[in-house]
């Protein structure tokens, strides 16, 4: 009994005790009520996320404590009345605390949750003494939503750490350009540092061009830039004009907002494509923050922000911002095709001001056959300009045709066809040979005065005049006849000549050149009327009509032969495909029908045929095949029933 009674004693100490430990001093408790009573939602959130970072520090999560106390400074940042207060000064103070930890125990495993960029590259030791200078800006401010997490905070350590000469140079060349931007976007009501953009695509350079076929101020790719009014041809790219760019770029913008109804999910479908945002968004993501997107993209849209906080800043970060001007600038219409140097003269000034006020231009001088372009001059020249323009004589003024290369010409045939010479040619190209290959594009220099006589006013004057001018050599008109012929391995133009019972001189002649050197692959002109003559006559067979063949990958001469059912020499006959009979994928080849004289209703079967082979090379199932010749089995020579 007395155990017992002691036993009973020592529990009801032990419960009395425990009681005490554990609950809180009736003043303090009050206390803590009156304080969360006090505090905002914002607030209570934001000492949440301290007290959760510290748990964290304890536990050795450094990288979980690090990502807490950036969500903490982020949302304290999102009120400017918050962002001064006690709880945001510690965070930092702790942010520089756990980066150094971080830093001494790099071993530590990140959790699945955590970003995917690399940050071991990033210098991270370097973030909480900056991050001080960042808290105090009123990110209020800034038009776009602009979110102080990790992944702003690494491109904010990346373009002033790791890239600030380019950032430098990038808001230098801002100033050229930023009061026409801002002009046309103020006109659409869009956010103004949408501007900042431009600054992560190309650094505002308008000759900027990327291994994409993106190019301009605003890296458009072609079919874009089309899709938006940007011409892109091979004397103008109006990508690279600032104005018609920025307008476009615009556009492009406003349109994938109204789709899409958020800023940073517009700025990541700029970058990788609305197609693949629409995806993320049926697949149920809320923001861009939640969208799992290519690397690049995952960069792109955080480096807008940091560069938009960088910008409204740029002294709190080390640059210091050297304001640059373009020259003033009149505009006039052009419908010839004028030389940079001649507007140059014509305005006094030098050849390289004229290009850098006129971006687009791709060539040395405005576009041919355009009825109207659009050309930037310095400001207070444009009557001087038009009065010399319009004393200009214009049948002086050279056209420049773009020519693309095709099979069988060479610059003898190009100059004949223009009535220009090959050494004309080559300077206008600036060729060091006469080599020029297949959908080269040449540019042929044509006076004003040549174009207008190129157009006759009777076409049998025009051409009884061409006769007299060429009785030498043959005619290259359109209405000349001639065969193509391919070059093949060995041929020369002697055994050419020999071959098509022609003259090697008027051969040479006749392909206007004096070289006798071949390249395989290439066409030479043969004249037809020597051929016909040299052509021995015509037997019943050559009456017969030739089938053509188109070559598919993996055959050769031997295989089509056989799938065709003619006999192989014959093949190599029609086709003149000489000893190597060197065929190849969509090469057009000509023939004969079948050698045999069966019927289309039977095969003759060839050795290693099978009942398989066969079927696949009739088209037919082997099943049929074999109903219709029960009990067969297949030696070479004999005939298969197939209908």
């Amino acid at each position: 009994m007395k155990l017992n009674h002691f036993l009973v004693q020592a529990q009801f100490v032990a419960l009395f005790l425990f009681a005490c430990a554990t609950a809180p001093e009736p003043e303090r408790h009050a206390q803590i009520a009156i304080d969360v009573s006090k505090k905002t939602p914002l607030e209570l959130k934001t000492d949440s996320l301290f007290h959760i970072s510290e748990e964290f520090i304890e536990k050795a999560l450094y990288f979980e404590a690090e990502k807490k106390l950036l969500e903490l400074i982020s949302l304290a940042h999102a009120d400017s009345v918050h962002s001064n207060n006690e709880i945001l000064k510690k965070a930092l103070f702790a942010l520089e605390e756990v980066i150094e930890l971080r830093q001494k125990h790099p071993g530590e495993v990140q959790s699945a949750q955590t970003f995917e960029l690399d940050t071991t590259k990033q210098d991270t030791t370097k973030l909480g003494k900056w991050l001080n200078k960042v808290h105090s800006l009123n990110l209020k401010e800034m038009d776009l939503p602009i979110v102080l997490n990790d992944r702003v905070v690494q491109q904010l350590d990346y373009l002033t750490q790791r890239v600030p000469s380019f950032v430098q140079r990038s808001l230098n060349r801002k100033t050229l350009y930023d009061s026409l931007i801002y002009a046309e976007i103020d006109k659409r009501k869009m956010p103004r540092d949408l501007i900042y953009l431009a600054l992560v695509e190309s650094g505002y350079k308008t000759n900027a061009y990327s291994s994409a076929r993106a190019g301009g101020i605003w890296q458009f790719i072609p079919a874009t830039g089309r899709r938006y009014g940007l011409n892109i041809d091979w004397w103008v790219d109006l990508r690279r004009d600032p104005l018609s760019s920025t307008r476009a770029a615009l556009s492009y913008l406003q349109d994938l907002h109204n789709e899409f109804g958020d800023w940073l999910m517009t700025m990541a479908a700029y970058n990788c494509g609305e197609g693949r945002i629409r995806r993320r968004v049926r697949q149920g993501a809320k923001s861009y923050w939640e969208m799992k997107l290519p690397r690049e993209t995952m960069y792109y849209v955080p480096r807008i922000l940091a560069a938009t906080i960088i910008g409204h800043a740029p002294e709190k970060f080390g640059f210091t911002i050297e304001p640059q001007k373009l020259p003033e600038t009149d505009s006039v219409s052009v419908q010839h095709c004028l030389s940079i140097e001649l507007v140059a003269k014509f305005t006094g000034t030098t050849e390289k001001a004229i290009q850098n006020m006129n971006p687009s231009l791709r060539r040395w001088c405005t576009p041919s056959g355009m009825n109207k372009f659009v050309l930037y001059i310095p400001k207070g020249k444009r009557s001087q300009f038009l009065e010399k323009y319009d004393k200009l004589d214009k049948t002086k003024l050279t056209q420049w045709h773009r020519y693309k290369v095709k099979w069988g010409d060479n610059l003898g045939l190009i100059s004949r066809k223009y009535g220009l010479s090959v050494r004309a040619i080559k300077q206008a190209n600036r060729l060091r040979s006469s080599r020029i290959r297949v959908n080269q594009s040449l540019v042929i220099p044509i006076p004003e005065s040549a174009i207008k006589k190129r157009k006759p006013a009777n076409k049998k004057s025009s051409s009884k005049s061409k006769l007299k001018k060429n009785k030498k050599a043959p005619s290259l008109s359109k209405t000349a006849a001639y065969s193509l012929y391919q070059i093949k391995s060995g041929d020369t133009y002697f055994s050419l000549a020999k071959k098509h019972g022609v003259s090697t001189k008027a051969l040479l002649a006749f392909n206007g050149t004096k070289k006798s050197n071949l390249n395989v692959g290439d066409q030479i002109k043969v004249p037809l009327s020597d051929v016909k003559k040299n052509q021995p006559k015509k037997t019943k067979k050559s009456k017969l009509s030739f089938k053509i063949y188109k070559v598919k990958k993996g055959e050769n001469a031997y295989r089509i032969a056989k799938k065709l059912n003619i006999d192989y020499r014959d093949l190599i006959a029609w086709n003149d495909l000489g000893r190597t009979a060197k065929i190849y994928p969509g090469m057009s080849l000509k023939y004969q029908g079948s050698k045999h004289k069966f019927p289309n209703s039977w095969y003759i079967v060839k050795k290693g045929d099978s009942f398989w082979s066969v079927s696949s090379k009739l088209n037919m199932s082997m099943k049929k095949l074999k109903k219709l010749n029960p009990n067969a089995k297949l030696v070479p020579g004999m005939k298969l029933k197939i209908k």
